[in-house]
């Protein structure tokens, strides 16, 4: 059940990285977008092939420095612009 919940959430953040504008990804190439969204393609299309240490090493190393961006990508984006060019 742990790993099945590992797997649904690290979905829920490929799904996230796969729906950014390609301007804020653009904007933004110190995170692994396309890693992100390749990662969950994946899980979700090639999910009776997937490795477990794969995805837990993902995890232990990769999901805090990720924290770590996003966070900081939270407090620094203007999102009235964000939304404007979201428009555009």
């Amino acid at each position: 059940m742990l790993f099945g919940g590992i797997v649904y959430y690290t979905l829920i953040i490929g799904e996230a990285a796969y729906k950014l504008s390609k301007a804020f990804t653009d904007n933004n190439p110190q995170v692994k977008w396309s890693d992100m969204a390749d990662m969950r393609h994946h899980l979700v299309h090639g999910y009776y092939q997937v490795d477990s240490d794969i995805v837990w090493a993902v995890i232990q190393n990769d999901l805090q420095p990720l924290k770590q961006q996003v966070t900081r990508l939270l407090k620094e984006t203007d999102w009235e612009q964000w939304e404007q060019n979201k428009k555009d």
